[in-house]
């Protein structure tokens, strides 16, 4: 059975002790679980201690690249490339980020890896509402995020990805941004899925979108859009649709058409009469 250590005590190891304790830990296969919790630990200290992540990450690169691969070690490679590109989320290191992302998702894209490219992506995600990071670099991001889920098929995933990153545009008024996300989920829409629920959501984020921007007459037409989707499918809407169009009548001072969709709110089989 192998002599397994605390964390703690492993990554206070001097870089060569650290790097033999790993190299003897892939000799064995059935603790590769470890290293998952390696990386665990590493991921909830990245906050507070991102320069000794990083540095971390950096040698479990060295390490596993001159070790032969199979596809556990491959995954592992993957979410090793992924707590390496939190620890510089945390630093703010724009450049960087995009360097290592570039090479990340390249290489879950090259060996098929979608649970690490998805990590990667959400991460990168999380960039998308920050107004230090100019807009055509959240762009480029974007486009390389959908270009790995699209090579594997994953187009509700990149539909997912280009509606979130459209509402976290339009939450820092960057509209015309958002307006190009959606437009982008659209077209792979319209070209592989054949879903009302992607549907939905796509119309539902353009009226969020508008709404945000002060589009009132766009807002209440794409909520609608939804409602008669909904009816089409024979389902109730959802609730978070129904308050967005009721806030849309509130601001257009359409107080009775507001009360008529708060109504249904407390029973949500209701349809609303919009």
């Amino acid at each position: 059975m192998y002599n397994e250590k605390p964390i703690e005590e492993i990554l206070a190891y001097s870089e060569s002790e650290y790097s033999d304790y790993i190299i003897k830990l892939l000799k064995v296969d059935s603790v590769f679980y470890l290293l998952d919790e390696i990386d665990d630990y590493l991921q909830k200290i990245a906050e507070s201690d991102p320069l000794k992540v990083e540095r971390i990450c950096k040698l479990n690169a060295t390490i596993y690249k001159s070790t032969e691969s199979d596809e556990i070690l491959g995954q592992i490679i993957g979410y090793n490339y992924n707590t390496h590109l939190i620890s510089l989320i945390f630093q703010g290191d724009i450049n960087r980020i995009k360097v290592l992302f570039l090479e990340a998702i390249s290489f879950c894209q090259e060996k098929g890896y979608y649970e690490a490219g998805k990590s990667l992506s959400q991460n990168i995600g999380n960039l998308f509402s920050n107004r230090n990071i100019p807009y055509d670099e959240s762009m480029f991001f974007l486009s390389r995020i959908t270009q790995f889920y699209n090579s594997l098929k994953k187009y509700q995933d990149s539909i997912d990805v280009l509606c979130a990153a459209a509402q976290n545009f339009a939450d820092v008024s960057a509209f015309q941004s958002a307006y190009r996300a959606i437009y982008d989920a659209q077209e792979i829409a319209n070209s592989y899925i054949n879903d009302p629920k992607t549907l939905i959501l796509i119309r539902e984020t353009q009226g969020m979108v508008a709404l945000i921007e002060g589009d009132h007459d766009c807002a209440e037409i794409e909520f609608q859009n939804c409602f008669n989707i909904y009816e089409e499918i024979n389902e109730s809407p959802a609730l978070q649709l129904r308050v967005n169009a009721a806030t849309v009548k509130l601001r257009r001072n359409d107080f009775k058409g507001a009360r008529s969709i708060y109504e249904t709110l407390n029973n949500p089989l209701d349809s609303p009469h919009y």
